[in-house]
């Protein structure tokens, strides 16, 4: 069997991408599959990285869990075209992506993250919320302006929440204590 995190097995395909999931002596390897966009993350795929994390925590011969993206890029954050078009589907994704990291921040085994290549937006979050990282050469940095989603798009209620996603990270690290 090969080592490259390229070459997993099983998969949970959606329309938006997939991930894929092979266990290999006692460690699940968890891949974000959507390299033809970055490994944006959609609805789809926090679902499919949820139920990885579920089976994660079910099997108790399982010791570690590593999420890696396939091709060049860790993860680009969240889908753009989704979260501009706002709505329900837009909302739904952000919230999965922040409990998806919060999980990750709290989970009782260790949770490995393979950066493979650049960690943008909501990939930073992810990348930060495992126990340990290891990575390729890759830039990490935050969303820009630049890709039309402005503060003013997101007010009001939850939009604002998402906006102070980053003070909640550092309540659930310094609560967690969980940034080795």
């Amino acid at each position: 069997m090969t080592t490259d995190p390229a070459h997993v097995g099983g998969s949970s395909r959606g329309r938006a991408g997939h991930v894929t999931t092979e266990t290999r002596d006692r460690v699940l390897m968890v891949g974000i599959d959507r390299a033809e966009k970055r490994n944006a993350l959609t609805s789809d795929i926090l679902l499919g990285l949820a139920a990885a994390y579920a089976e994660y925590d079910a099997d108790d011969d399982l010791r570690c869990a590593v999420l890696f993206g396939h091709g060049p890029v860790f993860c680009a954050g969240f889908d753009l075209p989704t979260l501009r078009a706002g709505g329900d589907d837009g909302w739904r994704m952000v919230r999965g992506g922040f409990e998806l990291a919060h999980r990750v921040l709290g989970f009782p085994l260790p949770v490995v993250i393979a950066c493979t290549g650049h960690a943008i937006a909501m990939g930073t979050f992810l990348l930060l919320s495992g126990d340990y990282r290891v990575g390729a050469e890759g830039r990490i940095s935050h969303l820009k302006r630049r890709h039309g989603l402005r503060r003013s798009r997101l007010k009001g209620g939850e939009g604002e929440r998402a906006w102070t996603g980053w003070a909640v990270f550092a309540y659930n690290v310094e609560t967690y204590g969980r940034y080795a």
